[in-house]
């Protein structure tokens, strides 16, 4: 039976027949889910849904820590674990170990320090936001456009 995704630009696409193929994966990046404004629970990801294992969830920490630290993740299925270390192995960028032993540190720290990393990122998005707000009502040339829940611009 088709389920409905649960955060994706385009609403109904849907993990249909075609997902239940032997060999077929869905690679998955859902984002801006640590700083969604208005919503106090994260959106669960797709790979929640998924029972037959075929859904590779890609992430990142560039919007919750800096896009300057290019560290990435990967969750596989169990029977891709090792596929996705050799791929590791042989991809050109890694990211400097000294960057990658802060982050397991703090991630080590368990979720608390992150969830509250993340709650004070989206403080911080939710004055921008507001800021937005309150320029487009000042100005009338201006006017917000809001893309995501976890952001704004303005156009004039």
């Amino acid at each position: 039976m088709p389920k409905q995704t649960p955060d994706l630009p385009v609403p109904g696409i849907r993990l249909d027949a075609t997902a239940e193929q032997p060999l077929h994966r869905q690679l998955y990046r859902q984002l801006s889910h640590a700083i969604r404004l208005g919503h106090l629970k994260p959106i669960p990801a797709l790979q929640g849904l998924d029972e037959a294992g075929r859904v590779i969830y890609l992430g990142t920490f560039s919007k919750v820590f800096s896009p300057a630290l290019r560290l990435v993740y990967m969750v596989v299925p169990s029977v891709l674990i090792d596929l996705a270390r050799i791929a590791q192995r042989v991809m050109s960028f890694h990211a400097p170990i000294i960057e990658q032993i802060a982050m397991t540190t703090f991630m080590a720290e368990g979720d608390a320090p992150y969830s509250a990393h993340a709650w004070a990122v989206r403080g911080t998005a939710r004055l921008l936001v507001d800021a937005c707000e309150a320029l487009s009502r000042w100005c009338a040339e201006l006017r917000q456009n809001a893309i995501r829940p976890a952001s704004c611009w303005l156009a004039a």
